[in-house]
């Protein structure tokens, strides 16, 4: 028995196809009981890794079961068939995800991003609010670990972002745990307070840490078959220079900076953001 006929019998009227991966699917639906339409996950056991079987799939419908929260996507009912197809009708988020709305909108101003931030999630979702792309090129696995191993962030120069917004994005990539923030650090960054009448604007942060740093050009060059996903990403542009700004002298950072006045992106590395910030 499809899909359909499963759902027909339990009283959904399937819709169109709402996205599908490689081992679970999800489609939309018309609940003849709820008198409204659904979103239903259809995860086909005999598709899906072991070790997600029996360790994290258990967990996750646990959890969709007895979670009950207005800002958390609500189950209404979970099934499963005889030959190892598990549904789970949830509501429907007619909105679409985060992302979505990101790439529709483009970057959000940091206002609309501190409001949401406060109630969806932490760091990579941070940076993509603000920045409107992912931070992290997953183009190549390897060299992706490498750099969150090495701390480095990538921040788009052309988004303006405040010194605040970087230093909080940053100290939260942490990718030592024991030196990452806990959520109180996180909740009482200056970033996430009240805006000051006099807030430190780009410009005061370029000429406060200009001249500890030490800026050099070069052109971003990275192969990727999934640009969307790479931090300088702009549906529309080509491969943009970026500035790689490391600690220097500073008596040669004027004349540096006067030479790359033309780059796009910014590029904080090791503890030039957290500088930046103070």
């Amino acid at each position: 028995m499809d899909d359909a006929a499963v759902l027909r019998k339990k009283g959904y009227i399937v819709g169109i196809n709402l996205g599908k991966g490689s081992y679970a699917k999800v489609k939309s639906a018309y609940s003849e009981r709820l008198k409204f339409n659904v979103a239903v996950k259809i995860i086909d056991r005999k598709k899906t890794p072991t070790d997600f079987v029996e360790r994290f799939l258990p967990r996750e419908m646990d959890i969709l079961a007895t979670v009950n929260h207005r800002s958390i996507i609500k189950t209404y009912e979970i099934f499963e068939t005889s030959d190892g197809r598990i549904y789970i009708v949830m509501e429907l988020g007619v909105q679409g995800d985060l992302l979505e709305f990101i790439k529709c909108r483009g970057a959000l101003h940091e206002d609309v991003a501190r409001k949401m931030f406060r109630q969806l999630s932490l760091g990579v979702i941070l940076y993509i609010m603000v920045c409107g792309s992912m931070p992290y090129d997953d183009s190549d696995i390897k060299k992706m670990l490498r750099i969150q191993k090495e701390h480095r962030v990538d921040f788009p120069r052309s988004k303006n972002l405040t010194g605040e917004c970087k230093d909080l994005i940053y100290r939260i990539l942490q990718p030592d745990v024991n030196r990452r923030l806990h959520i109180d650090e996180i909740l009482s960054h200056s970033w996430l307070q009240p805006p000051k009448p006099k807030a430190m604007s780009s410009a005061s942060f370029k000429r406060e840490g200009e001249g500890k740093y030490r800026a050099d050009c070069k052109l971003d060059t990275r192969p990727g078959s999934r640009p969307e996903h790479r931090p300088d990403h702009k549906l529309g542009t080509k491969p943009q220079q970026r500035m790689l700004v490391t600690p220097e002298n500073e008596d040669r950072m004027e004349d540096r900076l006067a030479e790359t006045s033309r780059a796009k992106d910014h590029h904080i590395s090791g503890a030039e953001v957290g500088k930046a910030s103070t």
